[in-house]
């Protein structure tokens, strides 16, 4: 996330080591966080090169007001938050989303129910309506080892 007026040129990854860019990064226990220092690995950067790296906030919403107020010129997060405070949004990955439960457990009734839910029409009206998200499988039942690498 970036702001649309940020004169800094950020485009990517590589761009927030550049002198000064200013960053706002989630905190040290989140999915968010661990995916972001994933990427910093993969594309062999240090997060000691990154302004700011240490600073955090909690939320993908918090660290799009963050930069939305100038405190920071880009942050990680989802689209919808950036979308939401009028920030320039960068895709850098994309990312499933999978609720996992045992096979023994399908025919339960919150289970059942909870799949109703998410294949109706008005919930996925609801995800086509959020920036970033798409509901191509919603409710779609697949065997665990389809998302595990070979």
């Amino acid at each position: 996330m970036v702001r649309k007026e940020c004169s800094l040129n950020i485009n990517g990854l590589e761009d927030l080591i550049k002198d000064k860019v200013r960053f706002i990064n989630r905190q040290e226990d989140s999915g968010t966080r661990a995916f972001f220092d994933q990427l910093l690995i993969n594309h062999e950067l240090s997060s000691k090169d990154i302004t700011g790296y240490n600073n955090k906030e909690f939320t993908h919403s918090a660290v799009a007001a963050y930069v939305a107020s100038n405190m920071a010129d880009a942050g990680f997060g989802v689209e919808q938050a950036a979308h939401q405070f009028g920030l320039r949004f960068i895709p850098i990955c994309t990312e499933d989303y999978v609720f996992v439960c045992h096979q023994k457990n399908l025919n339960k009734a919150a289970i059942v129910e909870f799949t109703h839910s998410i294949e109706s029409e008005a919930f996925q009206e609801q995800i086509r309506e959020l920036a970033g998200y798409k509901g191509d499988k919603l409710g779609v039942i697949e065997d665990l080892s389809h998302f595990m690498p070979s």
